[in-house]
Parts: C-alpha cells; sequence; structure tokens
C-alpha cells in the first residue's frame, strides 16, 4: 500500500446472460427472486494517500467507463488483454473514494453518450455489463427527456401501430399489450413508444 498504485485481487467475473425462468409468468405474490450480482469485473485499487479507489466496471448507477477523469483528480489508465496479450480495449477511471455516490442519472447520461456515438442497443448493453432491456429502459428515459428521436429505435409503422392501439386503452397493461401484438413487440420497444407518446402528449414534437 506504500506504492503510489496498489491493485487488490480481482475476483472471478463471468459472461452470463439472462433469460425469464420457465415456468408460470405472472406469479402475483407467491414468487421470490433474489438479486443476481453486479455484472463485469469489479476492480479496487489504492492511491497513495490513503484513498481506495473503486472500479466495478459492471455495476448500473456507478458505471462510468465513458467518463473523462476529472480536472484535478487522480485517474488510472486500464488496458484489457485478450488470451493472446493484444489490448483490446483501453479507457480511464477516475479515483474516487469508496463511499463516493454517482451523480443522480449518471447512469442515463452514459448510455446515451455511447448511443450517440454510434453503438447499438446490444452493443451499449454488452459494454455497460447490462441487459438490453435496462438499456432500452434508459432509450425511453432519453426519448421522454428529448434527448432522441424515436425512430432512432422503432420503425415508423410499429410506432404508429403500437401507439394506436395505446391510445385506445383507458389503463395500459404493457403484460397484455404484448400479448395483444402476439408477443412481436418486446417490453422495452412498447416502453420506448409508451414515453414518446407522453412526450408527445406534452406538446413535445
Amino acid at each position: 500500500l506504500k506504492q503510489p498504485l496498489h491493485l487488490f485481487p480481482v475476483p472471478d467475473a463471468y459472461l452470463a446472460s439472462y433469460r425469464e425462468a420457465p415456468g408460470t409468468r405472472f406469479a402475483a405474490e407467491g414468487g421470490f427472486s433474489g438479486a443476481n450480482r453486479p455484472f463485469g469485473a469489479l476492480l479496487t485499487f489504492s492511491i497513495s494517500g490513503g484513498e481506495k479507489g473503486n472500479g466495478g466496471a459492471g455495476d448500473a448507477e456507478s458505471d462510468s467507463l465513458a467518463e473523462a477523469p476529472a480536472a484535478g483528480k487522480d485517474s488510472i489508465k486500464v488496458e484489457i488483454r485478450n488470451n493472446a496479450g493484444e489490448v483490446i480495449r483501453t479507457f480511464r477511471r477516475t479515483a474516487k473514494t469508496g463511499g463516493e455516490k454517482p451523480k443522480r442519472g449518471a447512469t442515463y447520461a452514459i448510455t446515451w453518450e455511447l448511443l450517440r456515438a454510434g453503438r447499438s442497443i446490444a452493443e451499449v448493453a454488452l459494454e455497460r455489463g447490462l441487459t438490453e432491456g435496462t438499456i432500452q429502459g434508459h432509450v425511453a428515459r432519453g426519448i421522454a427527456a428529448g434527448e432522441f428521436p424515436i425512430d432512432d429505435f422503432v420503425p415508423e409503422a410499429d410506432r404508429d401501430r403500437i401507439a394506436a392501439h395505446l391510445a385506445n386503452l383507458d389503463e395500459v397493461k404493457l403484460a397484455d399489450v404484448r400479448l395483444h401484438f402476439g408477443e412481436a413487440y418486446g417490453f422495452g420497444t412498447l416502453r420506448i413508444v409508451q414515453a414518446w407518446m407522453e412526450r408527445q402528449a406534452s406538446g413535445h414534437s
């Protein structure tokens, strides 16, 4: 710990994907599921001066791989290598104390920045260690905030088809809407269209 930089042992990380459990889909109050461990590898390091940085690469709220180092703060350069020793990714990460919390809404801003850089929803999900459904939720929030046009994510014909059905409902239950379309659309797509409709209703285009 007396060295300028000390990397603590890195716990094993696993590449995994989640899917809906077999059996009853809607168990009401009869089902229980525990929390999954965070995605990605947890990198913990200490910079001389006593501060301990947490470089978790998979947490939904603290993931800041797209962040530039803050001015006047220590940062580290991280290189990701494959089995052949070839560098496949490089990024910098600002060192922060273990108790420091990310800014509110930071996780959405990171996703939006990656999408603007030309990455697809699937690519952002893989890079951030999140599910595609979570990234679609970020997209829906971005559309509601006017960050993106819906046409970037949902074809106009599908948008209008979904919107026409939603407009005729007194109460929107996305599970029922999905069944209405024969599960042709995922929940993420339905939420994106719903967010677009709410923005339109508020007088924004």
